[in-house]
């Protein structure tokens, strides 16, 4: 156990102990485990305590946190199960479990109970917030899943959040609503995809120059990403005088559209 509580305040710059809150509060330590490039040796180690404690309930939700990463399904599996089976309650257990159902496998039914356990236990949790978010939206319960994400963005010190209310202020027709969102979204992180959500947001507005310069800036933030291609073309197709530049747009559209498949 004292490897496994070293190695999770290597990976998130933790002091020794404070792991705990850190989980609770909803900075699990994929992202960081991951930049380390050492998620090998983390489960290589967690292997070897939970050979010393098999017990721990903790030790194999960390040991299936490391599989969920290395993309293992089946190990992953296996240790969430064992894990939950020692300790059903556990905050990081059931945050751990509502990840594999959710990403491997896709069951956003079975992953929805498993972050509301989080949010019960810890109603800060906006990891939990954001992904029972997700959840919902796959169930189609987009307006359950709005308020989620909302309250996922309040306290969220990344992008998802706003990114993901815009898209569904979008989908529901709130376009300004949306424009706010996106624009949040875009503070935090300047990315192609958050440039591209405000762009279709000024669309959807009727402010072509506006959403313009925000694809072109999108263009020039990720260029082999072909969705602003295709967002400028139509813009460009609404001018007669652009239909030349429309045709440019709509062939690299579809230019990167063939080599991304």
């Amino acid at each position: 156990m004292r490897r496994l509580t070293l190695l999770l305040a290597c990976a998130c710059r933790l002091a020794p102990g404070a792991e705990v809150e850190s989980w609770s509060a909803g900075h699990l330590p994929e992202e960081a485990i991951l930049r380390s490039g050492r998620t090998f040796a983390w489960v290589r180690a967690l292997e070897a305590d939970i050979g010393r404690d098999p017990s721990n309930a903790r030790n194999h939700a960390a040991l299936a946190l490391g599989y969920f990463l290395l993309r293992q399904r089946r190990f992953s599996h296996e240790e969430i199960e064992r894990a939950l089976a020692l300790d059903p309650h556990s905050v990081e257990v059931n945050y751990i479990a509502g990840r594999i159902e959710m990403d491997l496998d896709q069951d956003y039914r079975a992953a929805t109970p498993r972050f509301e356990a989080v949010l019960a236990a810890s109603k800060d949790n906006f990891k939990a917030r954001y992904f029972l978010g997700v959840c919902l939206r796959g169930l189609g319960k987009h307006a359950e899943a709005l308020a989620e994400f909302r309250k996922a963005a309040v306290n969220a010190p990344y992008d998802w959040a706003w990114a993901a209310v815009a898209e569904e202020e979008l989908n529901a027709g709130e376009a300004q609503q949306a424009l706010a969102a996106a624009q949040k979204a875009a503070a935090m992180k300047r990315s192609a995809e958050n440039l591209a959500l405000m762009g279709k947001a000024w669309m959807a507005l009727q402010q072509d120059e506006k959403a313009r310069e925000c694809l072109e800036e999108a263009v020039k933030t990720d260029p082999q990403w072909e969705t602003p291609h295709y967002l400028l073309a139509r813009i460009y197709a609404k001018n007669p005088d652009g239909a030349a530049q429309a045709r440019a747009e709509r062939q690299r559209f579809e230019e990167l559209r063939d080599a991304a498949q």
